[in-house]
């Protein structure tokens, strides 16, 4: 009964209020487990245990989110950067899968505080220029999606490291779990190019997850199109800026952007990113976050100095029915999905090239968005005429 007692008065200080407290009291009495294995288990974020206590304390949405980033030991460094402190408590869960309630949690709270927001309001800049302080509530919770990102990727790698790639590890948990992908929300800020590029073909797909609400609270609990992948067409692993980062010996992250060479900018600029916001993609949103995505998701303005040195350098191109000349973005990957991937890995690299700009064309004149590259050889014959 003592260590309990003494448990309950850390998690006090950590900032868990009595319901909370309470809640872990119940949670040690129906387990029946080792006092010790749920003191660890509740200073892992994102876990069951740290998930129930966050779902049940009477905190505020901002409260909620607050207390995260505070456990974690988060702060912005000179070059705005989000870190996670080596000496705080409190660390992400290695077992946080990427349909974990802890994500649509967050994603709730934020919306609750900020997903009504009009278009081109920009809460978040909003709040940040009331103070103009890097380490501002509003700066640390943008760049948070940063670590979810690193933790979405993290997973899927260690859960399913026998397969060949990232794009099968995904393939795999969602057949376990049952989970529907997307293939249909526009990629062209990640497969970003240089200035110089003169001939232009696209790298990456983007596959989401849920493609569809899956919690069953469409209009409070949403999970559509909140997990993010970037997955290469050739490789056909994760690309992000994980996979570059480097660590310094304190084992907090190399933040400067004279550290970084011109292609570790490109996997940098071309990362994914979490979505607190519900993107539409072709799937439906609720009414009253209809510009959740616009206006929470890629606020540049308080991206990290080397993702802004990163997107200076690797500039995205304008979708194709946006333009009526020069380089134009069209998605490989979008409506036919697997089918499309596969179809554009069969196609000759000497034929591609051609095969993409009539693929544009055809898009500028039909004013449509890119439906993937096998509906359009499907529909059009400009793929024959320019091969011949």
């Amino acid at each position: 009964m003592q260590e309990l007692i003494e448990q309950l008065q850390v998690l006090a200080k950590e900032g868990w209020d009595k319901q909370a407290q309470a809640s872990y009291v119940r949670y040690v009495n129906q387990e029946q487990m080792e006092l010790a294995e749920c003191f660890r288990q509740v200073h892992l974020v994102g876990s069951p245990l740290y998930t129930k206590l966050l779902q049940v304390a009477r905190l505020s949405p901002r409260e909620k989110l607050a207390l995260i980033l505070r456990q974690l030991g988060a702060y912005v460094d000179e070059y705005d950067f989000l870190q996670l402190s080596v000496r705080a408590k409190y660390t992400f869960d290695p077992e946080l899968a990427p349909l974990a309630p802890f994500y649509v949690l967050v994603r709730s709270y934020v919306l609750r505080l900020y997903g009504r927001a009009k278009r081109k309001s920009q809460p978040f800049l909003q709040e940040f220029a009331q103070t103009n302080d890097r380490n501002a509530f509003s700066s640390q919770l943008n760049l948070l999606r940063t670590y979810l990102d690193r933790q979405a990727l993290s997973y899927l790698r260690t859960k399913y490291p026998t397969e060949e790639n990232d794009l099968a590890r995904l393939l795999c948990y969602a057949k376990q779990t049952g989970c529907a992908l997307d293939f249909e929300t526009g990629a062209s800020f990640h497969n970003r190019c240089l200035k110089t590029t003169h001939a232009y073909l696209p790298k990456n797909m983007k596959v989401q997850l849920a493609k569809t609400d899956t919690t069953g609270y469409f209009n409070l609990k949403n999970n559509a199109r909140m997990i993010e992948y970037i997955v290469s067409l050739e490789s056909l692993n994760f690309v992000s800026q994980w996979n570059v980062l480097k660590k310094r010996a304190d084992q907090t992250y190399e933040s400067d952007p004279k550290c970084y060479d011109l292609f570790e900018l490109e996997e940098i600029a071309n990362t994914e990113s979490f979505n607190y916001g519900i993107p539409y993609g072709r799937g439906t949103v609720p009414f009253w976050y209809r510009a959740s995505h616009a206006e929470l998701d890629g606020v540049s303005q308080l991206d990290s100095q080397v993702r802004r040195a990163a997107k200076k350098k690797w500039r995205y191109l304008k979708d194709a029915r946006q333009t009526k000349a020069g380089l134009a973005y069209a998605d490989i990957v979008n409506q036919g999905g697997l089918t499309d991937l596969f179809l554009w890995r069969s196609i000759s690299q000497e034929k591609r090239l051609s095969l993409y700009q009539a693929y544009v064309d055809y898009l500028r004149q039909t004013d449509q968005k890119a439906p993937g590259i096998t509906a359009f050889l499907t529909k059009s014959d400009r793929w024959y005429k320019a091969s011949n």
